[in-house]
């Protein structure tokens, strides 16, 4: 069956691919605290109606709802890549778009 992926394309891959798949919502820094307890509360609220959850999953995709801390680390997780295989982006960019990153 062969060996699973691996490598620094591998790694490049997953990075851009993990960051692109999360559908976020910010907000900005000086937010009222009350306000974002509200959008925060909203969320968890739509995650629990069944039907609207079946119309996203229709029209977005089976998409995780992350509310708050769980939203903040799977972000996170997204931004740890490593130099080398950032180093494969740029390079691959470079030569296929002469793009500079």
């Amino acid at each position: 069956m062969g060996e699973p992926p691996s490598g620094v394309a591998w790694d490049a891959y997953r990075a851009v691919l993990s960051a692109g798949s999360l559908k976020m919502l910010w907000a900005k820094s000086d937010a009222p605290e009350a306000s974002l307890n509200d959008l925060r509360e909203a969320f968890r609220t739509a995650r629990n109606d069944e039907e609207f959850m079946a119309d996203s999953v229709e029209a977005n995709g089976p998409y995780d709802w992350l509310v708050g801390d769980e939203a903040y680390t799977a972000m996170s997780g997204t931004l740890e890549v490593s130099d080398e295989a950032l180093d494969y982006l740029r390079d691959t960019f470079k030569a296929r778009y002469d793009v500079d990153l």
